[in-house]
């Protein structure tokens, strides 16, 4: 990732230019062949300014943006199927409802039905969410709550969230973070990890892909972790950074940009010494290390830079 800024206003178009769009992209489906039956469900809720959202889908995306008004909550759910009879078989099941709730989850009345269901929200922006899909993806922007999103196949895009964020993909799909201001816990199995403009703690983890943070600030007590089993590690830090930095690969070397002062320890200055140099770091960057960062890589190369 060359150009975060690029990305971030890329991914911003795209978000709210998505539904827009769907209807369009449905007629498209349908000309070739594609899911052509659809119904949408349209209602308002009054929720709480800090309510929780919780949605459990099974095949489709979720989107969520906030809106202008502080209480109300606009749901636009569009079954997709192949026929009409698999449409009435699909359904938005509301599981709780209240000013301080609302739990919502996708039902479908036997295991052979062929379809999907999209949610699209526009919310009171200091909500919380709890959102979960099998198949499908993703994408929040502007929430303050905390957000804690998981799928198994798909991806997730979140973008300026002001609380703290848990995003996982537990089989394949890439995470895309911008500018988070509180503790990012993001992980995906096989998929690409991109988080730009953290401002406070991070834990990363790929199993099988690049995994690239861009630090805005590295406060004191602050701690980031990212390990990655195959696949490079690049992080972007401040001129004026002061942490602990530890680093270490198995197969692969280690590099920065950013003056590392390196522990001192006893050791032969032997070809094995020598070896080991480029695989396992410990020392710290600055005189006075108030934060912590680990990162640890099975298969790849570690890279730091300087923003």
């Amino acid at each position: 990732m060359q150009n975060y800024r690029s990305l971030a206003i890329l991914l911003s178009c795209v978000l709210f230019v998505h539904q827009t769009a769907t209807d369009s992209i449905d007629s498209v489906r349908s000309f070739f062949g594609g899911k052509p039956y659809q119904e949408v469900i349209e209602k308002d809720y009054v929720l709480d300014q800090t309510g929780l959202i919780a949605i459990q889908n099974i095949e489709g995306s979720i989107t969520v943006k906030p809106g202008l008004d502080k209480r109300t909550l606009a749901l636009r759910a569009t079954k997709h199927a192949n026929n009409q009879e698999h449409l009435e078989h699909m359904h938005v099941i509301e599981e709780e409802v209240s000013s301080a709730k609302l739990a919502l989850r996708s039902a479908y009345d036997y295991e052979k039905v062929k379809g999907h269901i999209d949610y699209a929200l526009t919310v009171p922006e200091s909500v919380s969410l709890r959102l979960s899909t099998q198949t499908g993806t993703i994408h929040i922007i502007g929430v303050k709550g905390t957000i804690t999103v998981t799928t198994a196949r798909g991806d997730i895009t979140i973008i300026s969230p002001e609380g703290p964020v848990h995003a996982t993909i537990t089989q394949q799909g890439d995470i895309v973070i911008i500018d988070p201001k509180k503790p990012v816990q993001a992980s995906t199995h096989k998929g690409a990890l991109y988080i730009n403009d953290s401002q406070s703690d991070v834990i990363g983890k790929t199993q099988q892909g690049p995994l690239y943070l861009q630090a805005k600030q590295v406060p004191a007590q602050t701690k980031i972790s990212l390990a990655n089993h195959r696949g490079d590690i690049k992080l972007k830090l401040p001129k004026q950074v002061e942490t602990e930095f530890f680093a270490t690969t198995e197969r692969g070397i280690i590099t920065s940009q950013q003056t590392v002062s390196v522990m001192e320890h006893q050791a032969q200055l032997d070809q094995e010494y020598w070896g080991s140099v480029k695989k396992n770091i410990r020392g710290k960057l600055g005189k006075n290390p108030q934060a912590r960062i680990e990162l640890q890589c099975k298969q790849g190369n570690i890279r730091i830079e300087e923003r």
